[in-house]
């Protein structure tokens, strides 16, 4: 399906545009025709790149935590504790969760923050090295010690 309108561009002023939608099949025949590879799809029980990229994230803020209203989207329904992407779908992997802070005295909960469970700690230690051979985009930097670190 293809489609035309005209986009402001700062240098050539007025530019018509013409914007292509592809189905599945279109892109891999497009692939094909230039000569490209297929994106490789994570062997289980590895992440996509941008499930990684969100638990590295998660995992880079240590034991504090990430802030809860750093993840949005459908991340949490993939990775944390208790979610499903729909009804009768199937349960996340549980390698986030988000946990309560506690004000001094643990009076009440102040707040709360998203933290690696014991499975995600071990599934990142795990495969950390292989994540960063496929995934070298994602910022691990934060994530040197992960073996060492308290659940």
């Amino acid at each position: 399906m293809t489609s035309t309108d005209v986009v402001q561009h700062p240098v050539a002023g007025e530019v018509t545009r013409v914007r292509v939608e592809l189905t599945r099949r279109g892109r891999a025949a497009a692939r094909a025709g230039l000569g490209e590879p297929a994106e490789q799809q994570p062997d289980m029980p590895l992440l996509s790149e941008w499930l990684w990229g969100v638990m590295a994230r998660v995992a880079g803020a240590g034991p504090d935590g990430l802030e809860r209203d750093a993840l949005s989207g459908r991340a949490p329904f993939y990775l944390g504790v208790g979610y499903k992407n729909r009804s009768a779908g199937r349960p996340s992997r549980g390698f986030i969760d988000e946990v309560p802070v506690l004000a001094d005295g643990g009076s009440h909960v102040t707040g709360y923050r998203w933290k690696l469970t014991p499975v995600g700690l071990r599934h990142a230690a795990e495969y950390l090295e292989e994540y960063r051979r496929r995934y070298p985009r994602v910022d691990t930097t934060g994530i040197t010690t992960l073996a060492d670190e308290p659940s």
